[in-house]
């Protein structure tokens, strides 16, 4: 029996599960040893020429590294005085804070919907400081992390977050871009014990932005697709919450690293969550163990990386929605060649609901690829395909789930338009979807930009 890859009108019979889980292992166990195969010839890098890849996107020193002005840009002149950039300098140089004030936003327009408004648009509002009072670029290193969001819908159009149910697709289109009132995303304190080997976070912050690593999850700029960038379609994880973040680090970027993390799981989004752990003691538990390797290859710097994610969720007793209990396991990789890099994932998960009511899928395979620094324009083009199967409880969150499956495609071109501007045109295109049965496919352009200033 084939595994049928699409929509299904009904439960599938008993044997379909198993034949497509078989396909399943035998497509990531092939393509695991592409990931994994590296030039035995190659370079190995032992400085920090890929330490910016290293960087998760969404963690607030990469965003705040990133916050002046860039190199590669499509279009040369800086529309920000260049005094203001050297005070933000200086004041890292002497006063070692860091700060950074950017607003991104995504606006998208659907073919086909089965109730209200064929558009979607958000933009936020986003400040970001950093703070380092205690030895500074020394062992024991600590400082102060705070990060302010306003999220807001555009003029009279639905929000991202909610617009699948507008389309009637499994997939939530963009589950970022939630319309709350302005709240504290970050307020924690950040300990180095050893110099860039081993770190401890504890306070409020976003559990997403240190767990499932991969170069191309931002949603901001990068990918849209809620299995990749952020995957709380997949992963029963909550919104910004009082918790606990330890990782180590190897001393070279070539090297094993493992991340450990807990966090209140019936954190609202848009409140302070510090003490509610203790009420309930609902938590969501994950664990990253993965090795990157570092080499030059003849473009330059590149970096492969592996890892493997194991995750758990309580039930989240306080959420308006239902939400049951779970387990799960991610396992991803990303390997490069030259200015390609190429991506694969699979991920299980028995949650359901999550902290953002999102989580509705048992079964997701990624598999993409993207080509890096187009006309030599900071950037990339990227395209993936995901197959993605529910969890079969009938209410998963606030979204339905029945045990069937979809799959979609997304692709974007993502350019630094200016030396502080990004800016991506991009298209899912949801096949088959589940709660749309009058369409064999939704096509949805969108226009995502950030600037910094």
């Amino acid at each position: 029996m084939m595994c049928q890859i699409g929509r299904q009108k009904a439960l599938p019979a008993p044997g379909l599960t198993h034949d497509c889980l078989l396909i399943v292992r035998r497509f990531l166990a092939v393509g695991w040893v592409c990931v994994l195969a590296s030039p035995l010839n190659a370079e190995v890098l032992e400085d920090n020429a890929v330490a910016d890849d290293l960087e998760k996107p969404g963690y607030v020193e990469h965003d705040l590294n990133h916050s002046l002005p860039q190199r590669e840009s499509l279009v040369r002149s800086f529309l920000i005085p260049e005094d203001y950039e050297d005070w933000k300098e200086e004041l890292f140089r002497e006063k070692t804070l860091k700060l950074s004030l950017s607003y991104q936003a995504n606006s998208m327009r659907a073919s086909n919907v089965v109730m209200g408004k064929d558009y979607a648009a958000a933009g936020f509002l986003l400040f970001e400081a950093q703070w380092t009072p205690f030895n500074f670029d020394e062992d024991y290193e600590g400082g102060l992390v705070f990060t302010y969001n306003n999220v807001h819908t555009l003029g009279s159009a639905a929000q991202p977050p909610l617009f699948f149910f507008n389309t009637g697709s499994m997939f939530v289109h963009d589950a970022l871009f939630l319309d709350v009132d302005p709240f504290v995303a970050n307020l924690y304190w950040e300990q180095w014990l050893k110099k860039d080997r081993f770190q401890i976070r504890v306070g409020q912050h976003v559990p997403v932005a240190v767990i499932d690593f991969s170069r191309f999850a931002d949603v901001r700029t990068s990918v849209t697709n809620p299995t990749i960038g952020f995957p709380a379609n997949v992963i029963p994880f909550g919104p910004p919450a009082m918790g606990l973040t330890a990782k180590l680090t190897p001393p070279s970027p070539t090297g094993f690293y493992a991340t450990g993390h807990v966090s209140d799981i019936n954190s609202r989004v848009d409140e302070l969550n510090v003490g509610n752990i203790f009420d309930t003691g609902d938590v969501f538990v994950a664990g990253e163990f993965g090795y990157n390797w570092a080499r030059m290859g003849a473009d330059g710097p590149e970096l492969d990386h592996v890892h493997l994610l194991v995750f758990r969720a309580d039930r989240a007793s306080e959420k308006f929605f239902p939400t049951t209990s779970g387990w799960g396991f991610k396992l991803a990789g990303e390997k490069q060649f030259g200015k390609w890099v190429t991506l694969l994932n699979y991920a299980y998960n028995t949650a359901s609901g999550g902290g953002f009511g999102y989580t509705s899928l048992q079964h997701v395979v990624n598999v993409g690829a993207a080509y890096t620094q187009p006309f030599g324009i900071k950037g990339e083009a990227f395209v993936a395909l995901t197959w993605g199967k529910e969890l079969d409880e009938g209410q998963c969150g606030v979204v339905p789930c029945f045990g069937r499956d979809q799959t979609m495609l997304e692709t974007y071109y993502k350019v630094l338009l200016t030396p502080n501007m990004w800016i991506t045109p991009g298209l899912q295109v949801h096949f088959d979807p589940v709660n749309n049965p009058e369409t064999d496919a939704i096509w949805v352009p969108m226009l995502k930009f950030r600037v910094f200033f």
